[in-house]
């Protein structure tokens, strides 16, 4: 027997799930976890890829080997088909994405006992809200990934109408809500009127914008600094200054690029900023961290630090000792406030933007459904409350809503 599996393949986790005598079936793809870390560990000594928090775990115990994270951001770009040596293998990220998303597939096999050839993808509204060309090659991408993984049937469904899905039972009849699906690399927003029959659907749009974006911009503001980042190097034989090149620290600050950055080029790169810096020792701590690969750990201070700074009333504090001992930064709310402030800016005007496309009212929004774990931050409830104040939040399984529908959406398939 084949079934329909339905997949959420996310930029920071990932979730499947189907359904079974009326009831979703969550896969616990990561030990006992419902979701899965999209990240993956190429070992230095096996041949085997590892996932999730295998894979984080092997990165913070610094086994030698390859650390990959944010898959997602790479579709639709040219370094999708780049193949590159990943320890003595050569491969493509069609091949890493699609390897992943076949564990996911042979899990779910494992735990429910039966096979899944027909999958209900998730997806993004836009995968790029700016260029369609992006957005058209991200989907396909993401399809032939889905194909070298062994799925025969594939059907996408946005990731806000598959949320949508999930919470019709929250919410009464004719009652208007929206969706505010704020994952790791894109935002979206579905408009939806509850039926006798289920939901009805007015309007989805998104941009892309996430919450690998909230850590870089407080890795760019704050740690990046510390490595050199908006300092002075001599240039020329006058005796002039210029601010180091941006390119470094901009790659060293996302998810996706980090990995492409520990080359003997970009080593040499940083030492011939240490040679050039008229503050030296700051860009030895860059030169220390292209030389022991430490940039996704120091993203990982930069998310922790955006979750910490999301509840505390007062500064909060990035310990930088793997750098340098006794070495940190301290974020203090206002400065946050200004780096999140765009954000919230354009979270406001795409829901604002959705509800015009659905042709429904500010004050016609009775529910807020929030779906994914960005949508915790306070910048998001900023940016909800000021386009909807008296709607009121529905309660969900944040990290899974979308799987679940998906899956209910498979089930209507079968």
């Amino acid at each position: 027997m084949s079934d329909w599996l339905g997949i959420d393949f996310g930029t920071s986790n990932s979730a499947a799930a189907y359904v079974e005598d009326g009831t979703v079936k969550r896969i616990r793809l990561d030990r006992e976890s419902d979701t899965v870390p999209t990240a993956v560990f190429f070992p230095l000594e096996e041949k085997s890829m590892a996932v999730g928090s295998v894979a984080n775990e092997a990165l913070i115990d610094r086994l030698e080997g390859r650390y990959m994270r944010s898959l997602k951001r790479v579709l639709g770009t040219p370094l999708m088909a780049e193949r590159r040596t990943i320890l003595d293998r050569k491969m493509d990220f069609y091949d890493i994405v699609a390897a992943f998303l076949k564990i996911i597939k042979q899990r779910s096999e494992e735990q429910a006992g039966r096979r899944f050839d027909k999958v209900v993808a998730g997806r993004p509204v836009l995968f790029d809200s700016r260029n369609a060309d992006i957005d058209a090659r991200a989907a396909s991408d993401l399809e032939r990934c889905y194909r070298m993984a062994g799925f025969d049937d594939i059907v996408f469904l946005p990731e806000p109408e598959a949320a949508a899905l999930s919470v019709t039972g929250a919410i009464d009849t004719d009652a208007l809500g929206v969706v505010v699906d704020i994952g790791g690399g894109t935002s979206d927003f579905t408009a939806f009127k509850k039926s006798g029959g289920g939901i009805d659907l007015a309007a989805s749009h998104g941009v892309q914008l996430g919450g690998t974006d909230f850590d870089r911009a407080l890795n760019l503001k704050f740690i990046m600094p510390c490595l050199g980042h908006g300092h002075s190097i001599r240039h020329g034989m006058g005796g002039e200054t210029i601010t180091a090149p941006n390119a470094i620290f901009q790659d060293l600050a996302t998810w996706e690029k980090i990995h492409m950055l520990y080359t003997g080029k970009t080593l040499t790169l940083a030492k011939g900023l240490v040679r050039d810096a008229v503050e030296p020792d700051i860009f030895q701590r860059l030169h220390h961290t292209i030389d022991w690969q430490l940039g996704h750990e120091i993203a990982f201070l930069a998310e922790r630090s955006k979750i910490a700074s999301n509840s505390a009333a007062g500064p909060v504090e990035i310990d930088l000792k793997l750098l340098e001992t006794g070495l940190s930064v301290g974020m203090n709310p206002a400065d946050i406030e200004t780096v999140f402030s765009g954000f919230t800016d354009t979270l406001s005007e795409t829901l604002d933007d959705t509800l015009t496309r659905a042709k429904v009212s500010r004050d016609a929004v009775s529910h807020v459904v929030p779906v994914g774990g960005a949508s915790l931050m306070r910048l998001v409830r900023s940016a909800t409350s000021r386009v909807v104040p008296a709607a009121s939040m529905v309660e969900t399984e944040i990290f899974t809503a979308v799987v679940d529908g998906l899956a209910m959406h498979g089930e209507a398939l079968a």
